[in-house]
């Protein structure tokens, strides 16, 4: 019954992503391994993000969600049929130090029976055409696991990029692209100190998904994206558009390009509205 469910809801919320953009585009599946696999995904929108990674793949992840979600018996065994697991971190307190662990080891286990994970490795979500720095915790996740297989599990790490037209406009466009697949084991060969191994993990990852969508930085941000969108030229195809919007971005930081006449059209304004308003929250999902 568990199965159904969850496969009957996958299928309903694939149906209504189709009716909620005019364009939703996936690129990589060839990229996404059978076996152990954590995708890390970067985080702006905070419910729809999960809802396109899932949707997006044959694979079902689980998803690591906030401690706090959790708590009356019947939304725990609903929580669980969605293939949500509870992340109980520091600041919850130090009794759920203990069920952190116990949440690990969950983790732990669900890569050694070949399931998926999805966690976004920023930690929360901001509304931003920004890559901020990834948390450690997947890498953790991940070396634990070949740890306790003596490094013969085979984890494979995704990134996941999440490139939005408008984050929260109907009828707008998103790319949901999966990167090439990087080997957790392949570090235990370069050396043996574990928060090397983290680093290394980490900075991989990172490298990954700056390829895979547009990252303005976090600096003098708001002006930044207004000029980016002034210049910018929208293009018919996704991946092309992603390629467009790189090569536009290299250009304006190198100072070599002519600024064109800023036309207002409705996705500038409603994307300028937004950045008015952007806001950093603590969310459910990692």
């Amino acid at each position: 019954m568990r199965i159904a469910f969850y496969f009957l809801l996958k299928q309903y919320c694939r149906l209504a992503l189709y009716f909620f953009y005019r364009k939703w585009q996936v690129q990589g599946k060839e990229n996404i391994p059978p076996g152990p696999v954590i995708f890390v995904a970067n985080h702006q929108n905070a419910f729809l993000d999960a809802v396109l990674v899932s949707c997006s793949t044959q694979r079902n992840p689980w998803f690591l969600t906030r401690a706090s979600v959790f708590g009356k018996s019947w939304s725990n065994v609903l929580l669980g049929w969605l293939r949500m697991i509870p992340v109980y971190r520091f600041r919850d307190g130090f009794a759920s130090l203990r069920k952190s662990e116990q949440a690990m080891e969950r983790f732990t286990d669900l890569l050694q029976r070949g399931e998926s994970i999805l966690i976004f490795g920023e930690g929360n979500h901001a509304e931003r055409w920004t890559l901020r720095p990834l948390q450690k915790g997947f890498a953790r996740i991940a070396i634990d696991s070949e740890e306790k297989s003596n490094w013969r599990l085979g984890v494979k790490i995704i990134p996941v990029g999440l490139q939005y037209d408008e984050l929260h406009q109907s009828g707008s466009r998103v790319l949901v692209s999966f990167g090439k697949p990087i080997t957790v084991g392949s570090d235990n060969t370069i050396t043996t100190d574990k928060n090397k191994q983290l680093n290394n993990l980490v900075q991989k990852t990172t490298e990954g998904l700056k390829t895979l969508m547009v990252n303005l930085g976090s600096v003098d941000y708001a002006a930044r994206a207004r000029y980016f969108l002034s210049q910018r030229t929208i293009k018919k195809d996704l991946v092309e558009q992603l390629r467009y919007d790189e090569q536009l971005l290299l250009s304006l930081e190198s100072g070599n390009t002519r600024e064109k006449p800023h036309v207002k059209n409705n996705s500038t304004i409603r994307f300028s509205g937004m950045l008015t308003s952007i806001q950093f929250c603590r969310e459910a999902l990692y």
